[in-house]
Parts: C-alpha cells; sequence; structure tokens
C-alpha cells in the first residue's frame, strides 16, 4: 500500500503519462524504445579514458565512433546481401509471433469492416494452475489490435497475423508493418561517414581565449575517482528513507535475509557452511 504522500505524487506525474509510460505512448512515436541503453552502452568504453586530457578524449570519441559506424554499415549490408529482409531482432519477433498464431482461432464479424475476433489459447502456469484463452478485437482496416502491440511496436501482433492469414491478407505488407524495421533503411543508418581531421600542424591558427585546467580538479590519488551524479525529478522522493531504518516516501517493510537451506531468517547459507567447517577443524583437532 502507498502512503497518502507517494499517492500524491503519482498522481501528479500522471498529467505527462504519455513520457513515461509506454501504455500511453500516443501514435506509437517511441516504436516501444523506453530506455537509452544505446547511449548508456557507450559509458563502458569510456570508462578508462577518464582520466585523459579534454584533447585525449574527443580524439578517442571520434575514433570510436567512427569504427562503430564502419563496423555497424559492413555487418548490416553482408546480411542485406544475403537477402535478408528484416532486421534481427525483427525476425525473431515475427517466429515468435507467428508460432503462437497457430494456435488462435478467429471470427469474423463483418466482413466489409475487416474486424475479427481472436481467441488465444490457454495455457499453465508455473505452479500448474491453468488458466483460459482471452479474446482481442482486431481491425484490420486500421492495422490496430485490442493487445496495442501494432500500435505503438508499429509491427503485427499474432493475433493480427492470425486474422491476416484468415483474411488473406500479407501481415508483412506496409499497412501492418513499418518499413524502418527493412535492412535496407538499417542500412542508411549508418551511411553517413566522418570525415577524416588534420593533425595539429595544419590547423588555422587559434586567435581564442586561452583556457587553464584547474589544478584542485587534477587527479593525484590511486585508485578510482568519486563519481558525482545528477540528480533528476525521481530523486525527489525517498524510496526507503533517509537511513536504512526510516521510512520513505513508499511503505517499504524491511525483510530480514532468509536462508536457502534451513528457510530460517536472521542469517543466509553461509552460516551453514562455517559451522560444518568448525565441524571438521575439531574432528581433525
Amino acid at each position: 500500500m502507498l502512503n497518502p504522500k507517494a499517492k500524491a505524487w503519482l498522481d501528479k506525474q500522471m498529467e505527462n503519462k504519455s513520457m513515461w509510460a509506454l501504455a500511453f505512448d500516443e501514435g506509437g512515436s517511441r516504436y516501444g524504445i523506453m530506455t537509452t541503453n544505446g547511449a548508456e552502452s557507450l559509458n563502458n568504453v569510456f570508462t578508462a579514458i577518464c582520466a585523459l586530457p579534454i584533447s585525449g578524449i574527443v580524439m578517442y570519441s571520434f575514433e570510436k565512433c567512427n569504427k562503430y559506424f564502419v563496423d555497424r554499415w559492413g555487418v548490416t549490408k553482408a546480411r542485406k546481401d544475403k537477402g535478408e529482409v528484416w532486421s534481427k531482432p525483427m525476425e525473431e519477433h515475427l517466429n515468435v509471433e507467428m508460432k503462437m498464431s497457430k494456435n488462435q482461432v478467429t471470427d469474423a464479424h463483418g466482413p466489409e469492416r475487416k474486424i475479427y475476433n481472436v481467441k488465444s489459447a490457454g495455457g499453465t502456469k508455473h505452479g500448474g494452475e491453468r488458466f483460459g484463452g482471452r479474446n482481442y478485437k482486431v481491425d484490420l482496416e486500421k492495422g490496430e489490435c485490442h493487445c496495442k502491440v501494432p500500435q505503438l511496436f508499429h509491427a503485427p501482433c499474432s493475433h493480427l497475423i492470425t486474422a491476416c492469414t484468415e483474411r488473406g491478407l500479407d501481415h508483412t505488407a506496409s499497412k501492418f508493418f513499418s518499413t524502418y524495421y527493412q535492412k535496407e533503411n538499417t542500412l542508411k543508418i549508418w551511411e553517413p561517414m566522418f570525415e577524416p581531421y588534420y593533425d595539429p600542424t595544419q590547423w588555422p591558427e587559434y586567435t581564442g581565449c586561452n583556457y587553464c585546467p584547474d589544478l584542485e580538479l587534477l587527479k593525484t590519488k590511486v585508485g578510482r575517482r568519486k563519481r558525482k551524479r545528477l540528480k533528476g525529478d525521481m530523486d525527489e522522493c525517498n524510496r526507503s528513507g533517509t537511513d536504512k531504518c526510516s521510512t520513505g516516501d513508499f511503505d517499504v517493510s524491511t525483510v530480514r535475509n532468509c536462508c536457502g537451506t534451513c528457510h530460517q531468517e536472521g542469517h543466509n547459507c553461509r552460516k551453514h557452511k562455517s559451522d560444518r567447517h568448525d565441524v571438521i577443524l575439531r574432528m581433525l583437532g
């Protein structure tokens, strides 16, 4: 349960729910992308050059980005020459959705309107509990489904594939499938190339200001430097309070460790290993 302060904070965020909730993405402009993993992945690449001068960081970043563009263009071109039409993640998506569509049945509700009711197959949960299938409304005229996958990802879901099969339509048509997922469009992403730069002796004369480094920021100690993280709106709420035992904006109960061997609280399985070790030492002594 949420306390009143946390609920009020969440209600305030609902005003801009289209900016952080995928279910309310109007027009599917995000294409299902909700994180910046593509940019964040470069942080691991640049970790080793944090202590270099600014000129070295700029040079390394330029060369690394250029190499990335050249390599990705070569990989995409090779796959396109092999006859691949869709990107690898989209091929995997189509294979999964087409496999699921084989266990679905559909009923036409007005052939002229191209509206179908697709019934998915039931199954069994991990605990052995069985559940029945669900019904989904598919509108082939608009290219939409009740599950929201075509609207958010611009790619066909298993229900839309089932309806297209019943209607005799191609589910990979541009009406149901965004052309951005095609290899020829992926190749255009990596086509722009970086221009080579000259060495400093060939640069034009600099007539601007002279900048001096701040000696207080010079790294003089061995080891990792203290990092500073820029805080955002999410830092305004305290999930578990200011200390370990206090309560924050959310009512989160502090649960003690549970042992995986005896299933008792207050310790973990390492305690049993240390007990057995002490027993062996006493027997040898």
